[in-house]
């Protein structure tokens, strides 16, 4: 991954890139290839909705672009320097070992934040920040419902400001009813920070309401992309008016 500060539009770009897995299989080396030659463009401040099957690509795409997987061919620059994720499961994302105050003052510890008073206003005002109040911090994961830990997920990806951040499937594990609240407190984040999201999810109404624009994997490949409406309107490529039709929803 290359760092690139000099753009001030662009927040992602990605050229080409390819990422591979060799396993052995009955004493053979077997390579399965996840993504090929992937090439698109993130605006900073956008939501770009990545959907597709399970299978097509898409934790893989996001963990190639937080450095976890490797990259085997191309290449891509990220705008910000940290980015982060929230995970779709709270529960496994958080110790289970260690209070809130620990997890959300974690980042700020790692970034060299050393005085103690600082990082607990920090921590409160993060905590706030996600609709929490103080008296969680002193509890425990296993205390929380399962939309309070991933408020906890998301206040300590953002805590210190990141410019992107890359949210896999972040709402798939709540009920309906949480899942709206969860959505509509990252979008009222972003639009008070101002960070990008990359938002992962197989629920194509979701994208609908909460992307500005869509991006569509097939088998490591971009079937599609494009603004919301347009896409979901009028889709070219014959897998996402599957995928559409598949979710109830109506092209015109």
């Amino acid at each position: 991954m290359k760092d690139n500060t000099s753009s001030t539009e662009i927040m992602i770009k990605a050229e080409n890139i390819s990422v591979s897995f060799t396993e052995k299989r009955n004493g053979r080396k077997v390579t399965h290839t996840v993504l090929r030659e992937l090439s698109f463009e993130m605006k900073q401040g956008e939501i770009l909705g990545l959907a597709g099957e399970s299978g097509s690509g898409k934790s893989t795409l996001a963990k190639t672009l937080l450095g976890i997987t490797e990259l085997q061919c191309g290449e891509f620059t990220i705008n910000d320097k940290s980015p982060q994720m929230v995970f779709q499961d709270p529960f496994s994302a958080l110790n289970p070992a260690k209070t809130i105050r620990f997890i959300l003052e974690e980042p700020l510890k790692i970034s060299g934040v050393k005085d103690r008073e600082e990082r607990l206003k920090k921590v409160k005002d993060s905590l706030l920040s996600v609709g929490l109040e103080e008296i969680l911090l002193e509890r425990k994961p296993a205390e929380l419902s399962g939309g309070q830990r991933q408020r906890i997920c998301i206040a300590a990806a953002l805590m210190n400001d990141p410019g992107l951040l890359i949210a896999d499937e972040p709402v798939s594990a709540l009920d309906v009813t949480v899942q709206a609240q969860v959505l509509a407190l990252l979008k009222k984040l972003k639009e008070e920070r101002g960070f990008s999201i990359l938002f992962i999810s197989h629920d194509l109404r979701t994208m609908y309401n909460f992307c500005d624009r869509v991006m569509i994997l097939k088998e490591g490949r971009i079937a599609e992309q494009g603004k919301v409406e347009e896409l979901y309107r009028d889709p070219k490529d014959p897998y996402t008016k599957l995928l559409l039709e598949s979710a109830g929803i109506r092209q015109s």
